[in-house]
């Protein structure tokens, strides 16, 4: 099931397990970090109570968010965050919650009402478990449109970020396929950003296939994510390892043989057509993935 939602500047695609947040490409003029702290603005407008109100309808939550100004404080909202139950099965409600949740954090960055507010906000949103993951995921994408955004945070956003791919209880989510999604984004908008945390990102990247935590779709997700990882030589035989290791492994499920079937396509050489061949003799549901990926690297 596929369903979008077009959110002011920013679209929202809800595809399974994982969101995605794709950014208009507008920025702000003029915001630097020492915009004033939200702690020192006056009290908050009570009309912005309603933004979770599920008898409001979401048209007119929509409105509000968009409406937002200094007065807003980002605090205010967390009691209602925390209260979605991390392993909720989200009903409309929730779901409307998200695209509110998203908006918010769009329209703060896009009015420029504080950036460092932002960033420390979504870092905590990102890095507590209590948080449900689908507003852990808008958290993530969030801080690489930042750091792309605000040069000078950008070391412990993405610190943060790097952190976050070692922590367990992400491994369950889509997650760890769209930051990388995301930071393959930002490698080519800005590769000097990402340059310092290339060497982690790597070896967690090999790490998380390993993990045993790690679903389907997460792997289907950092499998796709892997077609990001061409900057370099290096990189790209690292990437290759890995897709080799999984068609490989007998026991790798098919979704997955067929995302790194078709990745491999991608990014790998004439070297790995013998090791495809193999592949689509198995029969398996994979096989069209495979004929098409040796198609594409012969010469």
């Amino acid at each position: 099931m596929k369903r979008s939602v077009i959110i002011g500047s920013s679209l929202a695609l809800i595809v399974g397990a994982g969101w995605l947040v794709l950014d208009s490409g507008f920025r702000n003029e003029g915001e630097n970090s020492s915009t004033e702290s939200a702690s020192s603005n006056p009290l908050p407008d009570p009309k912005f109570d309603n933004l979770f109100n599920p008898s409001v309808n979401l048209p007119s939550r929509l409105a509000l968010a968009r409406s937002l100004d200094k007065t807003f404080q980002l605090e205010s909202i967390r009691p209602h965050l925390l209260g979605i139950k991390p392993h909720l099965v989200p009903t409309n409600v929730e779901e409307h919650d998200f695209v509110i949740f998203n908006e918010i954090v769009s329209v703060h960055r896009l009015k420029a009402l504080s950036y460092h507010d932002l960033a420390i906000f979504l870092q905590e949103i990102f890095q507590n478990s209590e948080m449900h993951h689908v507003l852990r995921d808008y958290a993530a994408q969030h801080l690489v449109t930042l750091a792309e955004a605000n040069p000078e945070s950008s070391p412990e956003i993405l610190a943060t970020l790097c952190q976050g791919l070692e922590d367990q209880s992400l491994q369950r989510t889509a997650i760890p396929g769209t930051l990388f999604n995301a930071l393959n984004h930002l490698r080519r908008k800005a590769p000097e950003l990402l340059a310092p945390f290339e060497q982690r990102l790597s070896a967690s990247l090999k790490d998380l296939f390993r993990a045993p935590h790690l679903t389907t779709p997460a792997k289907v997700s950092l499998v796709q994510a892997l077609k990001g990882q061409s900057q370099s030589p290096a990189a790209r035989a690292a990437a290759c390892q890995i897709l080799r290791a999984l068609i490989e492994d007998p026991t790798t499920h098919e979704a997955v043989l067929i995302s790194a079937a078709s990745v491999m396509g991608s990014i790998g050489s004439e070297d790995e057509i013998a090791l495809l061949e193999s592949l689509a003799r198995r029969g398996t549901l994979a096989t069209k993935a495979a004929q098409q990926s040796i198609q594409a690297l012969k010469p």
